[in-house]
């Protein structure tokens, strides 16, 4: 039997003693929010409380990756020829001095930036929300 999505309209209406539905993630896209309006069973979000801090770092990690060019280079590492078999024109790039652009300016987005912050780089961003400097 495959994960359940939804709950159905059905199952709230027969779950007389269910108060609240927390759901585990920062959306409500795995959610029957008509069925639960209909039951006014309210539902409440998990935004941010798991995904904040380690999201934020994972991020910045995975450019710090991707800038220094961590793919190319481990296999010659981890097989000890360090710097032989890399062509020359694979670049080894530094955030210092560049322009970063953050999708988004939510929970995860700001932790974003502030560690980019360390990097000395200018950050611009889009979020339909504005925030303030």
């Amino acid at each position: 039997m495959g994960f359940v999505r939804f709950l159905p309209d059905k199952a709230y209406a027969r779950a007389s003693r269910l108060r609240l539905v927390q759901v585990l993630s920062a959306g409500y896209d795995q959610v029957n929010i008509a069925g639960a309006r209909t039951a006014r069973i309210p539902i409440c979000s998990n935004g941010g409380a798991s995904l904040s801090g380690s999201g934020g770092a994972y991020d910045n990690a995975h450019s710090g990756a991707v800038y220094r060019k961590l793919v190319t280079f481990h296999p010659n590492v981890a097989a000890g020829r360090w710097h032989q078999g890399i062509p020359r024109t694979v670049d080894v790039l530094e955030l210092e001095g560049k322009t970063v652009g953050l999708v988004g300016m939510g929970n995860i987005g700001q932790q974003v930036a502030r560690r980019l912050q360390g990097f000395d780089v200018t950050i611009i961003y889009y979020d339909p929300i504005r925030r303030s400097p």
